[in-house]
Parts: structure tokens; sequence; C-alpha cells
């Protein structure tokens, strides 16, 4: 295979300040209790690695935390054994969504709460130029969302974008990455 015909994944990971709707509000707070019931039983947890804790108290979190999606509780207890395996000290209130539960929609950014049941929309406020074309990208299905960190008053969106360097127009790469322009400059 010629290295015209590989697809690479660029990741730009872009900043938005935000507002959330009640019923994230609600899965923000869900989500802490949910860290913080990981971090109890990683102190007594003997194991050395995430595969161990899921292992064991997997079906106990399921049963503590089924009204959530089931990524919710993942991510969570994958957060809970960082914040334990490397000591940090001082936690700030974040919530970390896996891409599975994410997508933008009408520029607003989705989560899946309960399994096809009830969502949550954070909506985005867009400052510049870069921000607006990576949402339209992702809502049109041009890029996808990784592992968004959401924290009082602002989310963190890595968009990943498959480019074939040999085929695509490199301005079109290069221009998403420039400085983006806010909307006074443009």
């Amino acid at each position: 295979m010629m290295v015209e015909d590989q697809e690479y994944p660029v990741t730009v990971a872009v900043f938005f300040k935000c507002r959330y709707d009640p019923a994230t509000n609600s899965f923000l707070q869900a989500f802490e209790g949910m860290v913080s019931w990981w971090l109890e039983k990683m102190a007594v947890f003997e194991g050395k690695s995430q595969r161990e804790l899921r292992a064991k108290h997997y079906d106990e979190a399921r049963a503590r935390w089924g009204e959530w999606n089931s990524q919710h509780v993942e991510t969570s207890g994958g957060l809970a054994f960082f914040i334990h395996t490397h000591k940090v000290k001082k936690v700030l209130k974040i919530t970390v969504l896996s891409p599975l539960v994410s997508s933008i929609v009408d520029g607003k950014l989705r989560i899946s709460l309960k399994p096809r049941l009830q969502f949550g929309y954070v909506e985005l406020f867009v400052d510049n130029n870069q921000q607006k074309a990576l949402l339209k990208m992702a809502e049109n299905g041009l890029c996808r969302l990784g592992q968004a960190v959401m924290f009082e008053g602002g989310v963190l969106i890595p968009f990943i974008l498959g480019l074939n360097l040999g085929r695509e127009k490199a301005w079109q790469v290069t221009e998403l990455l420039e400085k983006p322009k806010t909307a006074k400059e443009n």
C-alpha cells in the first residue's frame, strides 16, 4: 500500500465555554458520585490494573448506577483509577465523556444519559471560525469526537479528522489548524 492511500488521524482539541441543560446538570452530579464510589472501592482494592478493578466491581456499579448509560459507569471508574494510582491530591470536578455517548446535534454537544431514553444537551458558545468549522464537520460526519472532558463552565472536545494527505487539499487542513479568527476578525 502506498503512503498516499493511507488515512492518518489528526486530533484537534478545542475548548468551548458552555451552559448545561437541567438533565446534564443532574448527570454531572451523578458522575461525581460515581467517581467517589469508585474511589472508595480503590481504597481497599489490592489489584494492579483498571481491568481487575472493573472485573471485581462492575456488576455492583451497574446495579448502583444502572439508571445511567453504562459508558458513564465505565469512564467514572477509569477516572477514579487514574486519580488513585497517580495520587492526585486536588481533584477538579470533571466529567469524562466516552465518544460512544456523545455527538454534535444542532451545534450542541448531545450526551446519551440513559440508553435510548434521555439525552442531555450542552450549549456550546462559538467564539471563532475554527470552532464553527469543527462543529459543522462533526455534525455532518466528516470527523468524530474523542473523549471529551467537561468541567464547570467549559468543555474540551477532541475532534478526530481522518486525513489522507496524499489526496486531501492541503490548504483545507492548514486553514483549519491556523490561529482561529474571532467573529470580529471575519
